[in-house]
Parts: C-alpha cells; structure tokens; sequence
C-alpha cells in the first residue's frame, strides 16, 4: 500500500515524508550564503505538519521532530531577518501543532530564542519575542518557566529582563491553573 501526500497521511509508513524531512534537516544544518533554500525549507516544515500530522497521535511525530532541534537553533540566530522571522514562524507552527509534547524540544530552544529576543537589532528582536509568546501560549511546561525565570535573576540586560518578565506573565495568563500547584516553587522564587 502506498501512501499519498494526502493531509493526515500516516508518516511512519511513509517514503515521502522520510525523505522530506531528512531533506528540511539537512538544509537547515548550518548558515550558508545562500540563504532562499533555508527559507524554504522551514516553510516545508510547516508543509510537512500540515501533510502528515495526525489527528492522535501526535508524540510520536514529535519524537521525530526532535532532531530538527539543533538544526533550528542554528537558523534562529541567524543574522538575516527573514531566516529569524521564518524560522520563529515554524517555531510557532511546531509548538502549535505539538502543544506539550513539544516541550523538551523547546526547552532546549530556549536560551537560543531567549538570546535573539533580547538582541539589539530590534527587528530580529521582535520576530523572535513573538516566537517565544506564541509558543509559550502553546506549550505548558514547569522547566520553560524555571528557564525563563533563571534568566530573569541573572541577566543585566533591561530588554531580556522586560521580555522574561513578558513571559513570565504570559504563562500565568494561558497556562491551566493546575499546572501551578507544580510550579508553586519556581513561582515563589
């Protein structure tokens, strides 16, 4: 049986989803000159939720796009803007489509995206701040706030400390509130 590119096709049965996204992390390794084909290939990430993500199920696909993690940190510092603004529009669309799932994935982005939210080219700042709201909305997890909150005690930086203070809010505004009998102490601190 083969599978078609169809929306929620299965992934694990599929060649073409293999290939694409083997394709989209191997683009997205480093930061080359010639910057259209990273563009394009975090798009076809976007592409790729759209086509293969199924309606249960999604850790295991999660799982999967994990190994984009350091390949996405690569492009969210990137010094081009459209490569940052691309890249934290993914970065949205991952968090979105995996919710919690994708939350040690995130955490790992974090200082990454923490770094380009608090930079001083205020473009790239801004894609990046906007990235981070968003996926914080979206992803609800105790050790992304103990980061941000640690961020927050020792950065000297006033924009960083706005921004941590920014996300800080943000997760007591769209988090469950039964997440916070877990990050009674974090919160405390």
């Amino acid at each position: 049986v083969q599978m078609s590119n169809s929306p929620r096709g299965s992934p694990s049965s599929s060649k073409q989803y293999v290939y694409r996204l083997q394709r989209v992390t191997e683009l997205l390794k480093n930061n080359c000159e010639d910057w259209k084909p990273r563009y394009k290939a975090l798009c076809d990430i976007e592409l790729i939720l759209k086509d293969y993500l199924p309606e249960e199920g999604a850790e295991s696909l999660c799982q999967e796009f994990a190994v984009l993690v350091p390949s996405l940190q690569v492009q969210i510092t990137d010094l081009r803007s459209e490569i940052v603004r691309q890249a934290s529009q993914t970065l949205g669309a991952i968090a979105s489509a995996f919710g919690d799932h994708w939350a040690k994935s995130l955490q790992k982005l974090l200082p990454a995206l923490l770094q380009v939210g608090c930079s001083s080219n205020a473009v790239i700042r801004g894609y990046a701040s906007q990235s981070l709201i968003s996926c914080i909305q979206k992803v609800a997890n105790k050790d992304l706030l103990q980061v941000i909150l640690a961020t927050l005690k020792t950065t000297r930086s006033e924009i960083c400390r706005q921004l941590c203070m920014e996300l800080t809010e943000q997760c007591l505004s769209t988090w469950d509130a039964k997440h916070f009998k877990k990050f009674s102490a974090p919160i405390e601190e």
